[in-house]
């Protein structure tokens, strides 16, 4: 998929790549996961979200692995910052393949979510 993403003129996170910022709008994030799909391409961006969950499935196993008197904060917060990861790959990936087809199968996912919780 050799499509072009564009960050949006409004934003200077981009333009500002000597000072990293604490905290981001959603525009900044949004420009950011544009500039990424921009820099890398789909496909790699694909291959990245293959690559983070494998990395979040040996961090869960490591979890649910743990000592019964470990500490669970430490592998708990290594647990977190996989699923961020995941959560921000894949928000790249749904930029370009979220559309009325996927709407639907999120929403028929969702049905089967609440059949299941009835």
């Amino acid at each position: 998929m050799k499509k072009k993403f564009k960050p949006s003129k409004t934003s200077k996170v981009i333009k500002t790549t000597n000072k990293i910022k604490k905290h981001f709008t959603e525009e900044e994030e949004l420009d950011l996961k544009y500039a990424s799909l921009q820099k890398y391409g789909f496909d790699h961006q694909v291959m990245k979200l293959v690559e983070e969950c494998g990395e979040f499935i040996q961090q869960a196993a490591q979890f649910s692995n743990r000592e019964p008197l470990e500490h669970p904060f430490t592998k708990f917060d290594r647990l977190i910052e996989e699923l961020c990861d995941i959560k921000i790959v894949l928000d790249q990936l749904f930029i370009v393949l979220y559309n009325d087809a996927t709407k639907k199968i999120y929403q028929s996912k969702l049905r089967k979510l609440h059949s299941y919780l009835k």
